[in-house]
């Protein structure tokens, strides 16, 4: 059976338009003004189709196992890697549908963006959100995937960069380590581990773990300097292993300005090239 049903999320920038894509789900501007984890943030109103088998429960203990629970995270986390805007936790109407909405917005804006941009995530300077113009053809390929181990590692990496953006405000070390998983877990599964890893002769790797990360960079964001993404790698690898946190978030610790410091353009940085990587590798499946 078909189920229709209206959540709220809130975002730092206001949507001002509508976006509806195929039969599948619809956005459009909220309908009060919300309070949300970042000060003021905007409501946003997504209405969602998905197919369940009856009986249908509308609410439980553990909304993230009913398949509509999923479909909302899914998109949620979509939508936060596909544009550049952070879109948080939904709550479902308390009455349900039985079709979508009639609406009658101006479309929300297609602007191309450009990742690479400077400015950290929710920026002021923003005043409404956009999406890309090819918003479409990657939902397009993510719902046609046939092949369900891709599938599941998007579904990954994409949660991954939810966490780094949700994270981002408050805790930059672990938002950084989040977005350099992001890409190594599409490493994985495009350069899976091979059965001789290690040279017999001196025990040195053949393929290290450094020179897979590397090898995925260059070829899904065109970036040629080795030693700027072994500083990625080897950021978060000190991050997790030896508890070094990034300058940018103990400013304490150094006494140049904050934006002076090499590991804030590190933290930059990366949100544009993580979001890149998983797009790019998503199109070639």
């Amino acid at each position: 059976m078909k189920v229709y049903e209206k959540i709220t999320m809130l975002c730092p920038h206001p949507v001002k338009g509508q976006f509806i894509y195929k039969d599948m789900f619809q956005i459009y501007p909220g309908e009060d003004s919300g309070e949300g984890p970042y000060c003021r943030d905007y409501p946003i109103t997504i209405e969602i189709c998905t197919e369940v088998a009856e009986p249908y429960f509308r609410f439980s203990t553990h909304p993230h196992k009913l398949p509509m629970g999923q479909k909302i995270i899914e998109l949620q986390h979509m939508l936060s890697v596909f544009s550049q805007f952070y879109f948080s936790n939904g709550t479902i109407s308390e009455t349900s549908l039985n079709e979508f909405s009639k609406i009658a917005f101006e479309n929300i804006p297609l602007n191309c963006i450009s990742y690479y941009q400077n400015g950290l995530l929710y920026s002021t300077d923003i005043e409404q959100v956009c999406f890309p113009p090819d918003l479409e053809l990657y939902f397009d390929k993510y719902f046609s995937l046939d092949n369900q181990k891709a599938k599941l590692a998007f579904r990954k990496a994409a949660y991954l960069f939810y966490l780094g953006v949700e994270m981002e405000p408050k805790y930059r070390s672990h938002s950084f380590a989040s977005f350099v998983s992001a890409i190594e877990t599409l490493v994985k599964v495009t350069y899976p581990k091979s059965k001789r890893c290690t040279n017999p002769e001196c025990g040195q790797p053949i393929y290290s773990a450094t020179r897979k990360y590397c090898d995925f960079i260059r070829e899904y964001t065109g970036i040629t300097n080795d030693a700027y993404v072994k500083s990625l790698y080897s950021a978060r690898s000190k991050f997790l292993h030896e508890g070094q946190i990034l300058l940018s978030e103990t400013p304490w610790e150094d006494g140049r300005d904050v934006y002076e410091n090499n590991d804030y353009w590190l933290r930059k940085n990366i949100i544009g090239i993580t979001r890149v990587c998983i797009i790019n590798w998503l199109l070639r499946q």
